[in-house]
């Protein structure tokens, strides 16, 4: 009996060990930004919910087709045919659609991951910032005491140290706070653990966009975009279910009226292309003047470091140089991630948000009639 009670108690603290060491490594662990991807688009409940619109839209689809066909061959339309053809149009568009968006939000989830991600980045680069502020001001007033107790610094010189200090320990406390929180917004994103710390990796690969010029990004958009193929197939539909109409004038009239939608749509499809295709040119010009600001940077720092070795300037004046070194560091670092993300959208997100392109009203109201 004593032997059982041993087993079960090393079994007991086994068990313990796992789950703390388990969490421990999950705090730890490594996560590059294809890993985290990988784990919105596998836990998204909105992908879920794509899902499981594709299935009951098809049901309706394959539902409504049998009911047809379940009519005897006649010359012409009864009324209860007419409306079931005009569903089934309806119908058949919104699988198409569900299956549409799907797509469309595996591309929104893939980027929002991504902001989530290089938040955290972000988070932490400003977080060093601070801290190193923080000590170069430490230092700062260390030496203006020092300097008081020989006359060589005033009251007033003391206080305006002593108010920095104490202002860079704020914005150190607030940094730590946003890191928290964009930490916090990424576990709840991918499903992680709360309070889980990731090791993300900084290193973010930068290539330019793979530019096929202005009009191949538009047509492909025009092409592959949710919100215009939703307006556009939508004409189509109201164009072909006119004849089914109770009344045909209203019919025509809906017809019309989807097509000057879809027109205006390709309009803005156009604009937020063009934007984005000009954004990341930009950008990309961007980071090209960032990179010669660190590069500047870095030649001072290794300047500043001979100085110091050799007595020409204080340490303070050192810190100030490795200061100047890592914020252009960190808006060089912004910049990539900011370039990532919008090649990574563009052209199919552009101007887009995770609520466009959803379901045609009068569509799914034909769909439920």
């Amino acid at each position: 009996m004593r032997k059982v009670k041993v087993l079960l108690t090393l079994a007991l603290i086994f068990f313990v060990w796992m789950i703390i060491s388990g969490s421990a490594y999950a705090a730890e662990e490594s996560l590059t930004l294809d890993q985290a991807i990988d784990l919105a688009l596998k836990n998204s409940t909105q992908l879920k919910q794509d899902q499981f619109d594709i299935e009951k839209n098809t049901k309706i689809q394959k539902e409504l087709y049998n009911s047809i066909e379940n009519f005897s061959p006649l010359p012409y339309y009864s009324p209860e045919e007419a409306s079931l053809t005009s569903n089934y149009k309806w119908a058949y568009y919104n699988t198409r659609l569900a299956e549409k968006k799907y797509e469309y939000d595996k591309n929104v989830v893939t980027a929002q991951a991504m902001q989530k991600y290089f938040d955290v980045l972000n988070a932490q680069n400003s977080l060093k910032l601070a801290e190193l502020n923080e000590r170069n001001e430490s230092l700062t007033l260390s030496q203006i005491l020092s300097k008081q107790k020989v006359g060589m610094a005033t009251d007033l010189e003391v206080t305006q140290a002593k108010v920095a200090l104490e202002k860079s320990k704020v914005s150190t406390t607030a940094a730590k706070a946003t890191l928290e929180n964009a930490y916090n917004s990424l576990n709840d994103y991918l499903d992680l653990e709360p309070g889980s710390r990731p090791n993300l990796v900084s290193n973010i690969l930068y290539s330019k966009l793979e530019n096929k010029g202005l009009d191949f990004y538009i047509n492909k958009a025009l092409t592959e975009r949710l919100d215009y193929w939703a307006k556009e197939e939508a004409a189509e539909v109201s164009e072909q279910v006119v004849d089914f109409a109770e009344i045909w004038k209203v019919g025509d009239i809906e017809s019309q009226k989807a097509f000057l939608d879809a027109a205006e749509t390709r309009e803005t499809v156009i604009r937020d292309v063009t934007k984005a295709y000009n954004d990341i040119l930009n950008l990309e010009q961007t980071i090209a003047t960032l990179e010669e600001s660190l590069t500047m940077a870095k030649k001072a720092l290794k300047t500043a470091e001979v100085q110091y070795a050799v007595g020409i300037i204080t340490y303070t004046d050192k810190l100030s140089a490795e200061t100047k070194v890592l914020q252009a560091q960190n808006a060089l670092d912004t910049a990539i991630y900011q370039h990532r993300l919008a090649v990574t959208s563009f052209p199919l997100l552009a101007g887009l948000n995770s609520g466009a392109g959803s379901s045609n009203t009068q569509s799914d109201q034909n769909t439920q009639q």
